[in-house]
C-alpha cells in the first residue's frame, strides 16, 4: 500500500504486525515535544529581542530615562524572560504528559486525548500570549513611574503587538510540526458535528486572515502607535522607528504568510499526487489525515472514495469469475 508513514508510526490498528512499539512512539513523541519547545522559545526570544531593540534604541522614551531606570530595564527584562521560560517549561511538561502516556500505551486515543492533541497549538500560543500580556502590564507600570500616560500607552501597545505577532508565528510553527501527531490521533478519520475536535482547528479562511492581521496589520497599527507621545517631534525623528517597523512587518508578514500557505498547500498537494496515482490505476492509495478542519475532511473523503473504488473492483473481479467482466 502506498500510504504515508511518520516517525511516530501509523495509527495503531486493533491487531496485526504493523503495531508500533509503545516505547519507540513515546521516545519519538518526546523528541517532537522538545523540538516544539525549541521552536516556541526561538520565536518568543526573537520577538522579545525585536521589541527590546525598538523600545530601547529605535524609539527610546522621550524624555530620556534616568540612568537608574535604564539599568532597571536591563535587569528586569532578562529576569522576566527566564521566569517566563521556566514557567512555560513546567506548563508544557504538564500538558504533554497525558499525550506521552497515550503514546506509551500504544492504543487508539480517547476523545479527550484526541481533543488535547489537536488543542496543543492553541495551548502553546495561549501560553506565549499570556507571558506577553504580563510583560506589557509589568513594563507599562514600570514606564509609568517616569513618563506620561500617552508614552506608557505606546510602550504597552508595542509589547502587545509584538506578542500578537509572535503568538501567531508560534501557533503556525507548532501546528505544522505536530502534523504527524495529529495523524496518529485522528487515526484516519476526521470527527464531525457540534463540539467535535474540528472546532479546535483553525479553518482555512480564518487562518489566512489571521496571518495577514498578525503580519501586515500589526505593523500598520505599530506605525500609527509610533506617533504616541511624540507630537512635538520633527518628522526626521520618526524615520528610524517607521523604517524599523516596516522591515519587521515585512519579515513577520512573510513568515506568517509562508507558514499559513504551507499548512494548506502541503496536505492538498499530497492529496493531488495521490489522485494522480489513482487515475493511473493504483487503488492502494491512502493519505494521512493530519488536520481537524476542511483539509482533514478532504483527506478522509479521499480515503473513503478510494476504499469504495477498491470494494467495487473486488466485486467486479468476483462477478468476472462467473460472467463476462463487461456484464459485471
Amino acid at each position: 500500500m502506498a500510504s504515508e508513514t511518520t516517525e511516530l508510526g501509523s495509527p495503531p490498528p486493533d491487531s496485526g504486525p504493523e503495531r508500533v512499539d509503545g516505547g519507540a512512539r513515546t521516545l519519538a513523541g518526546r523528541r517532537l515535544f522538545r523540538a516544539l519547545y525549541r521552536r516556541a522559545l526561538a520565536a518568543n526570544a526573537l520577538g522579545a529581542t525585536l521589541a527590546y531593540i525598538y523600545l530601547s534604541f529605535v524609539a527610546p522614551p522621550q524624555p530620556s530615562p534616568p540612568g537608574h531606570e535604564l539599568f532597571l530595564y536591563l535587569g528586569v527584562a532578562p529576569v522576566y524572560f527566564l521566569i517566563a521560560l521556566a514557567v512555560g517549561n513546567q506548563v508544557s511538561k504538564r500538558t504533554s504528559r497525558p499525550v506521552e502516556n497515550w503514546l506509551a500505551e500504544n492504543r487508539a486515543p480517547s476523545s479527550e486525548e484526541r481533543t488535547l492533541v489537536l488543542s496543543l497549538p492553541w495551548r502553546a500560543a495561549g501560553l506565549g500570549g499570556a507571558a506577553w500580556l504580563v510583560a506589557g502590564i509589568l513594563f507599562g507600570a514600570q514606564t509609568a513611574t517616569h513618563h506620561p500616560a500617552v508614552y506608557v500607552a505606546g510602550v504597552v501597545l508595542g509589547i502587545v503587538l509584538a506578542g500578537l505577532t509572535t503568538t501567531g508565528i508560534t501557533f503556525l510553527l507548532v501546528e505544522r510540526a505536530l502534523r504527524p501527531l495529529f495523524a496518529l490521533a485522528l487515526a484516519g478519520e476526521t470527527p464531525s458535528g457540534p463540539g467535535s475536535v474540528a472546532a479546535r482547528t483553525l479553518r482555512t479562511a480564518p487562518r489566512l486572515l489571521v496571518s495577514w492581521a498578525l503580519g501586515s496589520g500589526v505593523a500598520l497599527v505599530a506605525i500609527a502607535g509610533a506617533f504616541l507621545g511624540r507630537g512635538d517631534s520633527r518628522g526626521d525623528d520618526l524615520i528610524g522607528p517607521i523604517l524599523f517597523l516596516v522591515v519587521a512587518g515585512l519579515f513577520a508578514g512573510g513568515v506568517l504568510t509562508a507558514a499559513a500557505a504551507s499548512s494548506i498547500a502541503a496536505p492538498v498537494d499530497r492529496v493531488r499526487a495521490a489522485i494522480e496515482r489513482v487515475e493511473a490505476g493504483s487503488l492502494d492509495e491512502k493519505v494521512l489525515v493530519d488536520d481537524g478542519g476542511e483539509i482533514g475532511f478532504l483527506q478522509a473523503g479521499f480515503n473513503r472514495m478510494v476504499a469504495g473504488l477498491r470494494d467495487r473492483e473486488r466485486i467486479r473481479d468476483a462477478f468476472g469469475t462467473y460472467v463476462d467482466r463487461e456484464v459485471a
